[in-house]
């Protein structure tokens, strides 16, 4: 009778061939490959929260351009500043009022101010009690010596998330807006010229 290789009873070298993994390789490999994922998975959370927060800080930015876009666009067609800014940064006026030099045929004016978080617009104008629909002059008196009364028409809302608004200067009028949301925080300045200020 012959015996093939199949045939033959296994020797002491073949058994160490088909021996399998020992508890503790296992357990070395499994901790390692464990190591790696959570490695991994850290890396990917850094990544989500960057790009998260890069998400957050464009549209707070973005938020505070648009604002101080709308208040640079007025400010340069303004015609009169109702209470003078300060000169220096050192103690910045938080609010700015000034006549609209965008209609030309009625004494309007408007404000920006904060209130909370929010950046508004106040539109309003000054007339007379005899005549209190005929717009005025905000230094104009009524017969009695009382000053012009104040009429709002609108206020609103241009833009949340507003924590500080300053302003300073006289015809080069700067302007720093802090937007923050959470953590995020941005602050955007610019320094216009009010062509029409008198």
């Amino acid at each position: 009778m012959t015996l093939t290789l199949f045939d033959r009873p296994p020797t002491p070298s073949t058994q160490q061939k088909c021996r399998g993994f020992t508890l503790i390789e296992l357990m070395i490999a499994l901790t390692g490959g464990l190591l790696i994922l959570l490695g991994l998975l850290n890396i990917f959370s850094l990544g989500n929260r960057a790009i998260t927060q890069g998400g957050r800080l464009a549209e707070i930015t973005q938020n505070g351009r648009i604002a101080l876009e709308r208040m640079s666009r007025e400010l340069r067609q303004a015609e009169e500043l109702v209470v003078a800014l300060p000169e220096t940064s050192t103690v910045p006026a938080h609010e700015i009022q000034f006549q609209d030099g965008h209609d030309p045929t009625s004494l309007t004016y408007i404000r920006y101010y904060l209130s909370g978080n929010a950046l508004h617009r106040e539109v309003f104008y000054y007339s007379r009690s005899a005549a209190p629909t005929i717009h005025v002059h905000f230094q104009d008196i009524n017969p009695d010596g009382s000053p012009a009364t104040k009429t709002i028409t609108e206020d609103t809302v241009i833009a949340e998330y507003i924590a500080t608004l300053s302003l300073w200067g006289n015809q080069l009028i700067n302007i720093s807006l802090t937007v923050v949301e959470g953590a995020t925080s941005s602050t955007l300045t610019t320094i216009l010229y009010g062509r029409n200020l008198h």
